[in-house]
């Protein structure tokens, strides 16, 4: 104990002892090959018990589109190219059927190029074809335009057909003129106008002045039926005294437009654009009015009007179709003393 040091020595540890030990402590034996370890394996542990498997996820829908075109992708026949024969059947078919529905065609352009041989003929009616289609590309986008445009526009067109003027009749109430009676009527007639004048009737006498008007029509009647044509055509008004002014469409009128016919009630009558007019009857008319129209003024001489005897002075006029015979005896309308026609005749 006398400043002497020991040194203890290091025991093993548990580890060192369990070591592996080195090449020259594990065994060998030689062979003619060599040395070969004899070193024991260690025995293979036992495997854990095996576990019931996780039962797999549910595919999503998508996973599931990929899985089926996957499927279906991996079950499709390998693509194979075309032989060349096989590429000329199908264009050989392919053509036949446009040829066979070109040529059908309605459009007569398209079957005449598919039908013509000669080159030049094709040639045109594809020039023509060309030249519809121009066409009917302008015309479509012309009429686009136009309905996108929403135009608003109005036209209203006037058209006035020409038509035949009517025949026109007319007559004077009173069938014969007073001087002419007077002057160049037989003796019967003058005596019965002599006796009309001496009459005298008064308020009272209403009734009996009618009965006897009635009477004397009727045997007035009776004696101008003795009279000839020629005496009672002399003895009624005349075309230059009874029309003072006659204008058509603008224009005086000819007196040859107008013919005379003799009536047992108004003597004589006159007709424009008659049956028996010189100038015809065919007198177009393209537009209506007064200035377009007949306009005429009548005389009616008043003091030639047989006393006592016409009840009115006035006009009878009818209208009929043109170049017809009028009998304004039946048909017509009565135009007084200084007045005109109603305004359905204008």
């Amino acid at each position: 104990m006398s400043g002497s040091t020991t040194e203890a020595e290091p025991k093993p540890k548990p580890e060192d002892a369990a070591a592996e030990p080195t090449a020259e402590q594990t065994p060998q034996r030689m062979t003619r090959y060599g040395a070969i370890s004899t070193k024991e394996e260690p025995l293979p542990q036992p495997l854990p018990p095996p576990q019931p498997p996780k039962p797999p996820p549910l595919p999503s829908k998508s996973s599931r589109s990929e899985g089926i075109a996957g499927a279906l992708r991996s079950s499709a026949l390998p693509k194979r190219r075309r032989t060349k024969e096989e590429k000329q059947i199908y264009e050989d078919s392919i053509k036949g059927f446009m040829d066979a529905l070109l040529s059908n065609s309605s459009l007569l352009a398209i079957s005449n190029i598919v039908k013509r041989n000669h080159p030049v003929l094709k040639t045109l009616w594809a020039i023509a074809l060309c030249l519809c289609l121009i066409l009917s590309i302008r015309q479509l986008y012309s009429l686009t335009r136009t309905y996108l445009g929403h135009p608003k526009s109005t036209t209203i067109e006037l058209s006035y057909k020409p038509f035949d003027f009517p025949s026109v009749t007319f007559c004077n109430h009173n069938p014969l003129r007073r001087s002419r009676v007077e002057l160049n009527g037989p003796s019967d007639l003058q005596s019965f106008f002599s006796d009309l004048l001496s009459r005298n009737y008064s308020v009272a006498d209403n009734g009996t002045q009618l009965m006897t008007q009635q009477s004397d029509w009727l045997k007035f009647e009776k004696l101008i039926s003795n009279i000839s044509v020629l005496d009672r055509l002399s003895m009624g008004y005349q075309h230059g005294d009874f029309i003072l002014q006659c204008n058509f469409a603008g224009k005086k009128c000819d007196p040859d437009m107008f013919s005379v016919s003799l009536t047992k009630t108004y003597g004589n009558c006159f007709t424009f654009n008659g049956w028996q007019s010189v100038r015809g009857f065919e007198r177009p008319v393209a537009k209506n009015g007064r200035e377009h129209g007949l306009i005429m003024t009548l005389f009616l001489e008043l003091d030639e009007y047989l006393p006592n005897f016409i009840p009115s002075a006035g006009v009878k006029v009818q209208l009929h179709e043109p170049g017809s015979m009028g009998f304004p005896e039946y048909s017509g309308s009565q135009c007084p003393r200084d007045s005109s026609l109603p305004s359905a005749y204008r």
